[in-house]
C-alpha cells in the first residue's frame, strides 16, 4: 500500500512550498551555521545549535498550538542541563588554562 506522501499522489502546486522548504530549512540555515561558526567559533556554535530541538518545539507550542506533554518537559530538561553542563566545563578549562600560564 502506498503512503500519503508518494510522489504520485502530491498535489501539483506543492513543487513550489517543497523549494521553499529546502531552501529555507536547509540551505539558509546551513550557511547561517556556516557564518555562526566563522564568527563566534565552533565550540560556542555547537552549543547554540544544541538548542535547535527546544526552539523548534517551544515554536510548535506558540505557533501550532501543538501540546506539551511530560516526555516532551523532560527533553527539554536534558537539552538546557547539557548547555549548561558543556558551558560550564568550557569555562573551568579557560580557568585551568590561565592558571597555568602564570
Amino acid at each position: 500500500m502506498l503512503g500519503v506522501w508518494c510522489w504520485p499522489f502530491l498535489p501539483p502546486h506543492s513543487g513550489g512550498y517543497r523549494a521553499l522548504i529546502v531552501a529555507f530549512g536547509t540551505l539558509i540555515a546551513f550557511y547561517a551555521y556556516m557564518s555562526a561558526v566563522k564568527l563566534i567559533g565552533g565550540q560556542k556554535s555547537s552549543l547554540l545549535a544544541s538548542a535547535e530541538p527546544l526552539s523548534a518545539a517551544v515554536l510548535a507550542v506558540v505557533w501550532l498550538g501543538t501540546s506539551f506533554m511530560v516526555l516532551d518537559w523532560i527533553g527539554s530538561l536534558c537539552i538546557i542541563s547539557t548547555v549548561f553542563l558543556l558551558s560550564a566545563s568550557e569555562r573551568k578549562q579557560r580557568q585551568t588554562a590561565g592558571e597555568g600560564t602564570i
